[in-house]
C-alpha cells in the first residue's frame, strides 16, 4: 500500500542521484563474440538493456527475457553502447578494450 515508484533519474536534495543509491557491480573476465552461449552473455545483456541500449523489445533478448545467445541483437547493441563510449573498434566484440570499461564504470 505505501510502495512509491520513483524514476532512476530523480536527484534528490543532496544532489544524489536514485540511480547511484544502488550501485550493482559487473566485473566481465570472458571475451565474447557473436555465435557464442555463455551465461556471462546473459549479464551483458541485462547491463545493455539496463542502460539504454535495449536489445529487442519484446522477444529474445529485450529486458527481462535475456538469453546465454550472442547474436545480432546483442552485437548492434553493443555497436552502439561502443560508438556512444568512443570505444574502438566499435564491432560488436566484447573484448578486452569493452570489458575493462564496463568493470571500470
Amino acid at each position: 500500500d505505501n510502495i512509491i515508484l520513483i524514476e532512476s533519474n530523480v536527484t534528490f536534495l543532496d544532489g544524489k542521484n536514485i540511480s547511484h543509491l544502488f550501485p550493482v557491480k559487473i566485473n566481465f573476465n570472458k571475451n565474447l563474440k557473436e555465435g557464442m552461449k555463455n551465461n556471462d552473455i546473459i549479464e551483458l545483456q541485462k547491463f545493455l538493456n539496463n542502460n539504454g541500449y535495449i536489445l529487442n523489445n519484446s522477444t529474445y533478448g529485450s529486458p527481462g527475457n535475456e538469453t546465454n545467445h550472442f547474436g545480432s541483437y546483442t552485437k548492434n547493441a553493443l555497436i552502439k553502447f561502443q560508438k556512444d563510449n568512443n570505444i574502438s573498434p566499435a564491432s560488436g566484440y566484447f573484448g578486452q578494450i569493452t570489458r575493462e570499461f564496463i568493470n571500470n564504470l
